[in-house]
């Protein structure tokens, strides 16, 4: 058997951001949007910036999150998983 490093999902999966300070070097997010394969399926505005991806989705995706700030700088996160169901 070979090992698999990539993120499994099977079902829905909550995902949260967690935004810090030093991201933007003066103070918070102001909304946080939730992307799946660059399609934008969520914002959230206020703390926490939470979203259940609950779709029925077989295959490989990337998950993608882009902060903004009140003066609309940006910081963004992605990574690849594989989701079952």
């Amino acid at each position: 058997m070979f090992p698999y490093y990539k993120s499994r999902i099977i079902g829905s999966i909550d995902i949260e951001v967690y935004v810090y300070e030093d991201w933007f070097g003066h103070g918070s997010a102001e909304k946080v949007e939730f992307y799946i394969n660059d399609e934008l399926k969520s914002t959230v505005d206020s703390e926490p910036f939470l979203w259940t991806w609950s779709e029925i989705k077989f295959g490989k995706h990337i998950i993608k999150v882009i902060a903004y700030d009140d003066e609309g700088n940006t910081v963004s996160k992605e990574t690849e998983v594989y989701k079952f169901l």
